[in-house]
Parts: C-alpha cells; structure tokens; sequence
C-alpha cells in the first residue's frame, strides 16, 4: 500500500518545481521510511559490469573515471566504485539532488557493517564520520 501511495505522489510532485518538490518528496520518504540502503544489490551490479568489461574489453575497474547516472538517495554505488573496486574517480548525476551528510554518512557506515574487509577504508570511514564524499566522487 506504501508504494501505491509513493507513486501517486511522485507523479504529483513530478509537475512541480524542484525547488518545492523536493523537500516534500524526502519527508514523505522519511515518513514512508522506502530509502533502503542497498549494499548487497549495488555490489552486485558493480560485480556484473566489472565482469563484461573484463570480458569484452580486457580491462578492470581499477583506475577509471565512472560516470554514474541517476545517484538515487544514497552514494552506495560510487563509494563502492572508489573504496573496493578502486576506480579513480566516480562522477555521480542525477537530476534531482536526493544526497544528504546523513545519507551519505549513513551508506558509508551501511557498507562497512556489511563488508568486512571495507571497514578500515580510509575513504569509507572519512566518509561516515564527516558526512562528506571524498574528492574522487
């Protein structure tokens, strides 16, 4: 029932401004609570991608610029593309601007509870502690 509700209100707010929309789209998520930080499910779409380009092209991750399209409410994605798959620099875009330093913070501290080996990241723990993303995001 959640999402019927979510749905009708994103094609309402889809009319507005983002100026105005925005701010009331991330109450009604705080309210509906459907933000979910998806760690496992982003690892393993990195893992997919890293995979065909290995396959087709030869080449790792490791050292690239990334553009990631439509960011959404947490920077899971390109803090996994920096901290384990050890891209240079991962370019985040969305149209809207979703990311907070409690988001942002909070998908940090989500990546290092799930993946153990993360949890000395230099780039994950400044991340969860300052609420920024680092200069190679």
């Amino acid at each position: 029932m959640k999402w019927i509700f979510e749905a009708a209100a994103q094609q309402v707010l889809g009319i507005l401004q983002g100026q105005v929309a925005d701010p009331i789209l991330h109450g009604i998520q705080r309210f509906v609570q459907t933000t979910p930080i998806d760690v496992h499910e982003q690892r393993s779409f990195i893992e997919e991608v890293a995979l065909l380009l290995r396959e087709t092209r030869g080449k790792t991750v490791s050292g690239l610029r990334i553009v990631e399209l439509g960011s959404g409410w947490h920077p899971v994605l390109p803090l996994f593309l920096v901290s384990e798959f050890e891209a240079f620099a991962a370019h985040t875009f969305d149209v809207d601007r979703h990311y907070s330093s409690a988001r942002i913070a909070a998908a940090a501290r989500e990546i290092m509870e799930i993946i153990a080996h993360l949890r000395r990241d230099p780039v994950l723990n400044e991340t969860a502690l300052a609420g920024r993303l680092s200069e190679s995001i």
